[in-house]
């Protein structure tokens, strides 16, 4: 995994660097190489020349700036951008690995400058390199980086690189079905941790037909879809998300009512039969009635935020939340009427409790 990193990290900040010819981390790595040397032979005047040339040099220090200097930009470019915030936490780790090393091999050169040139004893030797001191690997460079990661993984970073996905990557020769395809695995790759729910379904117009409240919709593209996409932060307890897939906490059903009809013993249908005859009936809903319904409901149990659609979905090639969200606090589930010619729709809902 470092040499994965390292090998990414080197390809392209390097590339950078070679621009203005200079490399840092080629610097740092020679001087990381320098002091493994000296640790395997400590006594060797000639590997103690290397490590103290290094310290006089000033390649260490010229490095670590240029690399402190460059990392607020490059991390945004590059990582935070395009949503690699896993990557960017690869990248920290391995300049944790270099800076660590080239740090002591820097103090190390000091030390044995000032013992060998400057016959120092190993406390004033000591003392004296604290003048020489290298930018705080906390405050100066890893918390810079600590701050890419959290905006990289924030909600608002990933909705943003949702909308140019949409925009980007869904074609006018997409299906329905391939269209939910590549969304879910880019949600999938890219933010695991997050709650998202992505919708695909017929270019329905009209609340009767569908109705949501999701931040991002794409009504009628290409007049192929309907898409609606939602991102929210994780749950409460991640990783420990609810288990049950099956579970839907809410799914609004129509009432029923009482219906009564007199007979007058005239017409076919009575039969002969006189008097009033009742039952009862369920209560004809469309997009709109399912979704406040559903809306009412998960008002009154209290739910932190939710994102809520309804579609009709009379037909097997719709789009709904991949069963690989990680949260589990999704919801996915067929409202059926009954009757001739009555339409049935479908509810897809995330929220967090």
């Amino acid at each position: 995994m470092r040499a994965f990193a390292k090998r990414g990290f080197n390809q392209v900040i390097g590339s950078i660097w070679e621009a203005q010819r200079i490399n840092p981390l080629a610097k740092l790595d020679s001087a990381i190489d320098n002091y493994n040397n000296y640790m395997k032979n400590p006594k060797s005047t000639s590997l103690q020349k290397k490590l103290i040339d290094e310290f006089n040099s000033e390649d260490i220090r010229d490095s670590v700036h240029s690399i402190r200097r460059a990392i607020p930009n490059f991390s945004q470019t590059n990582f935070v951008n395009e949503g690699k915030c896993q990557e960017l936490l690869l990248e920290k780790g391995n300049l944790i690995s270099t800076f660590s090393r080239a740090y002591l091999a820097y103090n190390t050169g000091c030390a044995l400058n000032n013992k060998v040139n400057n016959n120092m004893n190993k406390k004033e030797a000591t003392s004296d390199c604290r003048n020489h001191v290298l930018p705080n690997l906390k405050t100066k460079i890893f918390d810079v980086i600590d701050k890419k990661i959290q905006e990289c993984r924030a909600v608002t970073n990933a909705v943003r690189i949702a909308k140019d996905f949409l925009k980007r990557e869904i074609r006018d020769y997409d299906t329905i079905s391939s269209a939910q395809g590549k969304i879910n695995t880019f949600l999938e790759d890219k933010f695991p941790y997050l709650t998202w729910l992505a919708v695909v379904y017929e270019p329905h117009g009209g609340y009767d037909k569908h109705k949501t409240n999701a931040h991002i919709t794409e009504f009628r593209l290409y007049n192929n879809m309907n898409i609606a996409l939602d991102i929210m932060s994780s749950c409460r307890n991640y990783p420990n998300c609810k288990q049950d897939r099956s579970e839907c906490p809410i799914v609004p059903s129509p009432p029923t009512r009482r219906r009564c009809v007199e007979f007058d013993g005239n017409s076919d249908l009575s039969g002969g039969f006189v008097g009033k005859e009742c039952f009862d009936e369920k209560v004809i809903w469309d997009a709109k009635d399912f979704y406040d319904a559903a809306k009412r409901s998960l008002d009154r149990k209290g739910t932190r935020d939710y994102r809520l659609t309804v579609f009709r979905d009379n037909n097997d090639d719709y789009g709904y939340a991949s069963d690989e969200n990680q949260n589990n606090n999704v919801c996915s589930r067929k409202l059926n009427q009954r009757g001739d010619f009555v339409n049935d729709y479908r509810i897809a809902y995330i929220y967090n409790l």
